[in-house]
């Protein structure tokens, strides 16, 4: 009797359909942010990548190179046929700087057939190769039968012979300081 006399109304709604509405509405939004998500970190990985392929692979190559020149390693100094990039683009300014380079190891490769390589090394260690005046000793030599030898030769294999008499005169010279 005291529970018919505290309940003077009952109302029942029936919210069940606005309710599973609502949770389908969470459940799709949900997934579009972690659709968007997954997009997003593909979209990145593709640019890490487009910039570990155009940009970081020829910078690590040119330091590589440049480490090789820096250690004196003769091999690095070869003419090499450089493997030429698949990619459409490039970056003009990697491309500059690795021409310069190339341009710097040539002019490197010439100077060595010419001045034995002890002395382009230690030139390149000092950092002096400009004109001064100095007292210096001269060493004046002769290849005997040089001419009917050479005669015989490709100018390729007299300049490599010419080369390796300097080199091993050098070493006598330097032996001797």
């Amino acid at each position: 009797e005291e529970l018919n006399r505290t309940i003077t109304s009952l109302a029942i709604l029936d919210i069940r359909a606005s309710q599973e509405s609502s949770a389908m509405d969470s459940f799709y939004t949900t997934l579009l942010v972690i659709a968007l998500i997954l997009l997003g970190i593909f979209a990145l990985t593709r640019d890490m990548t487009f910039l570990s392929r155009r940009l970081l692979k020829p910078l690590r190559r040119l330091a590589d190179d440049m480490r090789d020149i820096v250690k004196f390693n003769v091999a690095a100094l070869q003419d090499e046929e450089e493997e030429e990039e698949q990619a459409l683009e490039h970056i003009a300014e990697i491309d500059r700087l690795r021409e310069k380079f190339k341009s710097m190891k040539k002019a490197i490769r010439s100077w060595a057939k010419y001045v034995p390589m002890p002395v382009v090394e230690l030139l390149l260690q000092v950092g002096e190769t400009g004109v001064r005046e100095a007292d210096v000793t001269i060493f004046f030599s002769d290849i005997a039968s040089f001419t009917s030898i050479v005669e015989k030769l490709d100018p390729e294999q007299s300049l490599w012979l010419l080369s390796r008499y300097f080199q091993d005169m050098s070493k006598v010279i330097d032996d001797h300081k």
